[in-house]
């Protein structure tokens, strides 16, 4: 079957360092439970990460790098709602910490039946975090 092509003259050539979104982010029906700005830091961390899916961005660096569109409380709840989903993974630097490392996931089937996620015993847990998150203030620069 040949397709005619809106641009023929300037088709995409994939660079080397190719950073892919996994196509069943469509197919699971997962765009439809997964805000825009969700999906748009889902989107940076897919670009920021290496090839096992980790990145080490600050909070502040992430929303600085949306112009602040999102101050870094935003991003926190967004990463929150990421990996409650089972889309990543999230391992703080220390105890009670906001900042830490970042790792894009295999996709769930379903955002019901996320993946969990493993950490050793020695890391808080997510509510414990989540806590430590809503008793810090950022000044938002």
């Amino acid at each position: 079957m040949h397709v005619s092509l809106p641009c023929p003259n300037n088709i995409r050539k994939i660079p080397a360092n190719f950073a892919w979104v996994d196509r069943r982010l469509r197919d699971k029906k997962l765009l439809g439970t997964t805000s825009f700005t969700e999906l748009a830091l889902y989107l940076f961390l897919i670009l920021a990460a290496d090839k096992q899916g980790v990145s080490y961005y600050s909070t502040e660096k992430i929303a600085g790098l949306f112009d602040y569109q999102m101050q870094p409380t935003d991003v926190i709840r967004y990463r929150n709602a990421l990996f409650d989903k089972g889309m990543i993974g999230f391992l703080p630097f220390k105890n009670n910490y906001a900042e830490g490392v970042y790792q894009v996931l295999p996709l769930p089937n379903s955002i019901q039946q996320p993946v969990p996620c493993h950490h050793s015993t020695d890391i808080s847990s997510l509510g414990d975090i989540i806590q430590s998150l809503q008793n810090s203030s950022y000044s938002g620069k």
